[in-house]
């Protein structure tokens, strides 16, 4: 990234700007990167107190591109030009070919162009990664108690986040989902909460989402859940079937969360809406309105396949709990059977991949071990941890193998899923300690 530092009175449209100097409490924008595509953000930022600023020259213009009171117009077209074939529009959904694989239907995803390879590994990824996490929850924590208490909410400590994560996720978005799928044994509500807004974010970039678009579903993501506050904490993670009573406590969680938003400004229309709706459904049978798909806003379908995603891995709400790779499929297979956005599950099973980060694998030698990294261009290769020999034996020495990196006469392939959580499976309790790394 080439940036420079420039005066706010320097400041013209079509600059992209990449920092303020000033607390993100004080910006007038929810997200402080972004296209100066109008004089009116200008003015916005000098009443905010904004004395510096530092630009991005790779996606915007130079201030020595324009003079000191007039802007290149053709500069500037481009740059929005440029900006809008980023962004494309939620109709554009990549709908790749899907081909079924056995034992369970797990789609596959085949990438209409090939995948560029990552800016970082998820090795040196992993510690930006792992400090967004406790950012999210950190936040999400201090969100809920608020909500518990009844009080006012504050959600400017999320605003940095945001970018942070979409950040991360454009260097190597193996990271935080590895995080996503590793084993959760305290705090289960804020790391839901950052579980499914990892999924938001990492579909906002699949989907080419506008930033006003992307900023309302990350504020949903964080926000949704956060009614769960004030209700038993056991029925959370019940794990089976709610009762009629319990079903009906627990649809609460949405308006307690509204009635606690009052009129806060710094929730959008479009995010309450998003989380009013994450969990109608398709065919009617969701709440608190029983809508039918199309009347369903597209952004609060994101929001349920990524909320239904998290509880299906993890085992929450009614959900006893399932390998990736399976709750990936099932959520295919609803979207084909009109439960959810069939493009959006699409987009979803494309990101994560035949065998999601964390899945079990038996491979055709006998050996046993967990994906640790997904690989876009071959889907059915990833990179696995081999914990198991053929034999059945743990080995000290865990060996990784790049399925889609082979030679020789021996090739080795993924046979089936397994759970790593089943001790017949695990014995050693190795595959799901392993948390994809």
């Amino acid at each position: 990234m080439t940036t420079k530092r420039i005066n706010i009175d320097e400041l013209k449209t079509g600059m992209f700007i990449a920092e303020l100097d000033v607390s993100w409490i004080k910006s007038p924008f929810f997200r402080h990167k972004r296209l100066i595509s109008k004089i009116d953000d200008i003015k916005l930022l000098k009443k905010a107190g904004v004395k510096n600023v530092l630009i991005d020259l790779d996606k915007g213009i130079d201030f020595q591109q324009t003079d000191s009171s007039s802007v290149d117009s053709s500069s500037v077209d481009s740059v929005r030009t440029d900006r809008v074939a980023e962004k494309k529009t939620k109709s554009t959904i990549d709908k790749s070919p899907i081909v079924d694989v056995e034992p369970e239907v797990i789609p596959v995803i085949l990438p209409s162009v090939a995948s560029p390879s990552a800016p970082v590994s998820i090795q040196k990824e992993m510690k930006a990664a792992t400090s967004i996490k406790n950012e999210v929850v950190n936040a999400v924590n201090t969100l809920n108690r608020q909500v518990e208490k009844g009080g006012a909410i504050c959600v400017d400590a999320m605003s940095p986040i945001i970018d942070k994560t979409i950040e991360s996720l454009q260097r190597n978005d193996q990271a935080l989902l590895t995080l996503l799928h590793q084993s959760r044994r305290d705090g289960k509500l804020a790391a839901h909460t950052f579980g499914v807004f990892t999924i938001s974010m990492l579909l906002a970039e699949e989907l080419k989402l506008s930033d006003p678009d992307t900023e309302a579903l990350a504020l949903a993501a964080m926000l949704h859940d956060s009614g769960w506050s004030k209700l038993p904490s056991n029925l959370f993670a019940k794990g089976k079937k709610y009762s009629s009573a319990e079903s009906k406590l627990v649809a609460q969680h949405i308006p307690i969360l509204e009635k606690i938003l009052g009129d806060t400004e710094a929730v959008s229309d479009t995010s309450r809406l998003i989380i009013h709706q994450h969990h109608e459904l398709g065919d009617g049978s969701g709440y608190p309105q029983k809508l039918i798909l199309k009347d369903i806003n597209p952004l609060s379908r994101i929001l349920t396949i990524c909320d239904v995603y998290d509880e299906l891995v993890h085992g929450i709400g009614e959900s006893p709990g399932m390998v990736a790779a399976n709750a990936v499929s099932k959520i295919y297979r609803s979207g084909k059977n009109g439960l959810f956005d069939e493009a959006m599950t699409a987009v979803l099973a494309k990101s994560m991949g035949v065998y999601p980060l964390g899945s079990g694998v038996l491979l055709n030698s006998g050996e046993k071990g967990v994906v640790i990294e997904t690989n876009r261009d071959d889907p059915l290769a990833p990179v696995v941890k081999i914990h198991y020999d053929r034999t059945g034996q743990v080995m000290p020495n865990p060996k990784i193998i790049h399925l889609g990196c082979q030679s020789g006469d021996v090739v080795l392939s993924i046979d089936t899923v397994i759970d790593p959580h089943d001790s017949k499976v695990d014995p050693a309790g190795v595959l799901h300690l392993s948390g994809g790394t």
